[in-house]
């Protein structure tokens, strides 16, 4: 009898990524004009990696305030062009992998983000849990009335990190910022229109990324964010690595201190 061929499964490593046939939207979006080296040497290695490996990109600027309008337009600017595949938001001071859209394309996923710390010194992960019930809420009445917008918070540091989580650090949340976000041009169509929002006068405290992950979880459609893509942040210098280190040197710390610490109400 002739030898059986034996079939090999192809493994794929970390440095033979898949070649997903794909067009890419690199949109990179701010309201207040800001540049600099970093965010821009970073869309160049982006779409340098993703040219190497046979996925076209396409590139464009929005600068629009609020930044839900120049979201929109990118939104727009896909749904535009039936060619295009996925629509990658990199803001302007964010500063991801070079490899990071080749990444979230192999997962194959409605909607994935990196995870990154606020700029606003918190020390808080741009990624979210909803607080309240979505029961009976609507992305049109919402619009119409800001107060309906459900609770939501951030996840602390330590909290995010220990999240079950999948083999490739994949771990399903409530929400994600938008600053290194891939979507699939499919989730648009499950979404209603606008697809970002935000309230402009900042009374009910929701920007356009809590927005659209409303939109999505108020239609079923799931957002990841990748644990193991840490995208550095640009405020007065690159929030990279070293703070959460060091932030999480410090939980540990506080914790440890609370451990030690004699009870001030002794039960009687």
């Amino acid at each position: 009898m002739p030898k059986t061929k034996k079939i090999e499964e192809k493994v794929i490593t970390p440095e033979q990524p898949p070649k997903p046939k794909a067009i890419v939207l690199i949109s990179c979006c701010n309201n207040t004009g800001m540049r600099n080296e970093y965010s821009v040497n970073a869309m160049i290695h982006l779409a340098w990696v993703c040219g190497a490996y046979g996925i076209q990109i396409i590139a464009g600027t929005y600068d629009e305030c609020p930044i839900s309008v120049a979201r929109n337009m990118a939104c727009e600017e896909m749904l535009k062009n039936p060619k295009i595949t996925h629509l990658f938001f990199v803001d302007s001071d964010c500063v991801p992998d070079p490899d990071t859209i080749l990444k979230f394309l192999s997962y194959d996923l409605p909607v994935v983000s990196a995870w990154y710390l606020s700029r606003r010194g918190s020390g808080l992960p741009v990624v979210f849990k909803l607080e309240e019930s979505t029961e009976h809420k609507t992305i049109p009445s919402i619009v119409a009335l800001h107060d309906l917008f459900p609770k939501w918070r951030s996840y602390k540091l330590d909290e995010l990190l220990t999240l079950p989580k999948e083999k490739n650090g994949l771990t399903k949340v409530d929400g994600v910022g938008a600053g290194c976000l891939l979507i699939k041009r499919e989730t648009l169509s499950h979404l209603d229109q606008p697809y970002f929002f935000e309230d402009n006068t900042k009374k009910y405290g929701f920007g356009e990324d809590l927005f659209f992950s409303l939109n999505c979880k108020l239609h079923d459609i799931p957002i990841y964010v990748d644990l193991n893509k840490f995208c550095k942040h640009w405020t007065w210098g690159l929030i990279d690595m070293r703070h959460v280190q060091a932030l999480l040197q410090r939980s540990r710390q506080e914790q440890q201190q609370a451990k030690t610490q004699p009870n001030e109400n002794p039960p009687m």
